[in-house]
């Protein structure tokens, strides 16, 4: 199985994305761009090669960068579009 790296190249063109496995399964992903600070975090297997966990954690990370850059208003889509966790008793 294969992982979704250019997935994400796609989703940050303006960044250098980065993938690098971990020993535990999960992955390193670095987006870096040249005026802003890099952005790294860990995120699990599943959102490399799951295509559906891959969309939700791209979105949760264009919101990140947006946060981070300032430039996120009220009524951006990012901030509509979280999935909230369900929970059942």
């Amino acid at each position: 199985m294969q992982p979704l790296t250019d997935l994400y190249v796609s989703a940050f063109p303006s960044h250098d994305v980065s993938l690098q496995a971990r020993p535990d399964g999960n992955f390193v992903l670095a987006l870096t761009k040249a005026d802003s600070q890099a952005l790294i975090k860990v995120i699990s297997a599943k959102d490399v090669y799951s295509q559906a966990a891959a969309n939700d954690e791209i979105l949760n990370l264009k919101r990140e960068v947006l946060i981070r850059d300032n430039a996120l208003s009220g009524n951006s889509v990012h901030c509509n579009a979280h999935k909230l966790p369900t929970y059942t008793g």
